[in-house]
């Protein structure tokens, strides 16, 4: 099989041309780039941060094609479960590397068992962010 560049290089220029895509773009950068910075105001390492806000972009927009192309909703639940527990399990990976090389892996199943335990149990950060997708459901073209 063979890797066609031009054909997924215009796929990219066609969905940043999508308003749909703007628009859940947008959104979805919104409330997660505002959790972001709220957990980390305080770091001192303001490049950290920055590799966060990147992440956390790369993955939005990596999960709005199978987001938009899942049928039901439990579907689309469980890809931006998915979502999150990649970006969580990224952070832990990287905090792991600055602290200690050697337990990586470690740092990133911490981030993402606790992290998805924080966000879904005791702060309603991931039911918000699912319900919020779906009032905008129409406007952002995965309903």
């Amino acid at each position: 099989m063979k890797l066609d560049v031009q054909k997924i290089a215009n796929q990219i220029k066609e969905l940043f041309y999508s308003k749909k895509f703007l628009i859940y773009l947008f959104l979805n950068t919104v409330m997660v780039w505002g959790f972001i910075i709220f957990l980390f105001s305080r770091e001192k390492e303001l490049h950290v941060v920055f590799l966060f806000l990147f992440l956390s972009w790369v993955i939005i927009i990596i999960q709005y094609t199978p987001i938009k192309n899942a049928k039901t909703w439990i579907r689309k639940i469980l890809y931006y479960l998915i979502s999150m527990l990649s970006f969580l399990f990224l952070i832990g990976m990287l905090f792991g590397m600055f602290s200690d090389p050697s337990n990586f892996l470690k740092g990133g199943l911490f981030m993402a068992v606790v992290g998805s335990w924080i966000s879904i149990i005791s702060v309603p950060v991931f039911p918000s962010f699912v319900l919020i997708n779906w009032l905008f459901r129409k406007e952002t073209g995965i309903g």
